[in-house]
């Protein structure tokens, strides 16, 4: 009997559909599908730190948007450029295009939007420091949601206001966001490992929190979601240090490996604040 090959990741099977699917949505000459399929791709490279894909993606999101008149699918463009622009820390940049985005007509109306548009610039404010502006816009994009928090990155967004929360030692005010996460967690891998994420922070004491940020990293590491991995192994690192079981060079150089491979230099500047002395 032959040994049968690991399965290919999930985030690799989704992404070869989605190629594929463009591709065709190209041959039949629907390109206000393709429109569409070019945001699945933009929000998968996201998680996958894939930056020449957010370029693409942004890029033929204007060429399809300008060439039907599509404003959805143009507007799409300036949040894939914001997103690029935030993971190589042109914080300023990326401000520039999500102001186009979130400031247009379409998504004053559109909710599906908000936990995006929110969550982006939110980590903005925390890339400069911000900690209470973050916290803010957090909260309102989680109150603006509060009858819709099932929606695609509202999990992501809750889980941001916690951080936030925990890194500003203001941990009593996340036991609120971090129960409308665990209601909105079962049955969705990416949420259940936010959540084990969120748990492991806000547990006063750091050992408790050690294996469940093990848990989700396991599973963002499964997912293919390499910056969520490398950014959990930084918390990790520091509760390690905090716990006395380690120094936690090892993870902190592996999400400097993780992070570096797909030039996210916004949290790679992190990193090189948080890690220890050598």
């Amino acid at each position: 009997m032959t040994r049968s090959e690991p399965s290919a990741p999930p985030s690799r099977c989704r992404r070869s559909i989605i190629w594929k699917a463009i591709e065709l949505s190209k041959r039949s000459g629907r390109r206000d599908f393709e429109g569409w399929l070019w945001q699945n791709a933009g929000n998968y490279a996201y998680d996958q730190g894939k930056l020449d894909e957010l370029d693409r993606v942004a890029k033929a999101s204007f060429e399809i948007g300008e060439a039907l008149g599509y404003e959805h699918v143009l507007l799409a463009g300036y949040y894939y450029t914001a997103v690029a622009a935030f993971l190589r820390a042109d914080l300023d940049g990326a401000e520039s295009a999500l102001v186009r985005w979130v400031g247009s007509e379409w998504l004053k109306h559109e909710i599906q939007g908000i936990p995006y548009g929110e969550t982006l610039r939110g980590q903005i404010a925390m890339a400069r420091g911000q900690l209470d502006e973050a916290i803010d816009v957090f909260r309102h994009g989680v109150d603006r949601l509060i009858d819709d928090l099932m929606l695609g990155m509202a999990d992501e967004l809750l889980f941001h206001l916690i951080q936030a929360l925990v890194a500003a030692g203001r941990r009593d005010e996340a036991a609120q966001p971090l129960e409308q996460l665990r209601q909105v967690a079962p049955g969705r891998s990416n949420s259940q490992a936010f959540l084990a994420w969120a748990e492991g922070l806000v547990t006063p004491e750091p050992a408790d929190g050690v294996e469940k940020l093990r848990a989700a990293i396991q599973t963002f590491e499964r997912l293919g979601r390499v910056i969520d991995e490398a950014r959990c192994l930084m918390d990790l690192a520091k509760l390690l240090r905090a716990c006395g079981q380690g120094d936690g060079r090892a993870e902190d150089e592996r999400a400097r490996e993780l992070l570096t491979a797909c030039g996210a230099q916004v949290y790679l500047r992190s990193s090189a604040v948080d890690a220890p002395p050598r």
